[in-house]
């Protein structure tokens, strides 16, 4: 059994550069979202005319990938999507995606989120920069509603700033759950997640496309980091969505 997605809003982060990437992954959204609210900066709308996602524009920032104002759309987003009455809340970026229904062993009890999850000494520490939270998480995110309102009071009442992370949203958030007691369950740990902030033919380490499309059937239903067409088809075929 899966996740009904008449219980599911999603909630989408993009800007106007990665319009083309946002529409390839618009279709396996709406397989596993009854809604979608997309967010990007002030000023580059996407304009996609689809009367099941609802486009807001906020805070206007150059900065795509870290920073204050990033967070702040997030969190507007977020805030927004627990306006409803939907069960669950997900949040994807452009380049996140759903490879299949979500089934009922990826639903995070509740009071819990689920994510694909890293620890700092994991991968990907950064020269220079020192981070606070040990954990991280990659989009997409599966919220309860209890975990979310409970991370999102967090930054609510200053307990992590806006720019906290230096900024990077996968930190940031990771640090809210963190700090608010939100326990995770980790998709890279089960086996139903694969994810690096880049998994396409494009990026540094292309090998990385081969591994998630073996990952993918094996039953993994998470990714983040598909960035071009070539590499979303390489995957798709072996999901239970298939080439959307």
């Amino acid at each position: 059994m899966s996740l009904d997605p008449k219980k599911v809003i999603g909630v989408v982060m993009s800007h106007f550069a990665a319009r083309e990437n946002t529409l390839q992954h618009v279709p396996y959204w709406h397989r596993v979202c009854d809604r979608l609210l997309l967010y990007t900066p002030e000023g580059q709308r996407l304009n996609l005319n689809d009367p099941r996602i609802e486009e807001f524009e906020a805070f206007g920032d150059s900065k795509f990938h870290a920073g204050g104002t990033i967070n702040r759309r997030m969190h507007l987003g977020l805030r927004e999507a627990l306006k409803t009455d939907y069960q669950y809340i997900i949040l994807f970026e452009y380049d996140s995606l759903c490879w299949g229904p979500i089934l009922d062993r990826a639903v995070p009890p509740e009071g819990s989120m689920g994510s694909c999850m890293f620890h700092n000494e994991d991968y990907d520490v950064i020269p220079g920069k020192k981070f606070i939270s040990p954990i991280y998480l990659h989009f997409p995110h599966l919220y309860t509603r209890t975990a979310l309102e409970k991370m999102l009071a967090v930054a609510e009442s200053g307990q992590v700033s806006w720019d906290a992370e230096h900024g990077y949203v996968d930190r940031w958030l990771g640090f809210l759950a963190h700090k608010a007691g939100v326990p995770v369950l980790n998709y890279r740990a089960n086996g139903l997640g694969y994810s690096y902030e880049n998994i396409s033919y494009g990026g540094r380490f292309p090998h990385r496309v081969d591994e998630a499309a073996q990952a993918v059937q094996n039953g993994a239903i998470f990714s983040h980091g598909v960035k071009d067409r070539r590499t979303l088809e390489r995957i798709a075929r072996y999901g239970k969505f298939g080439i959307l």
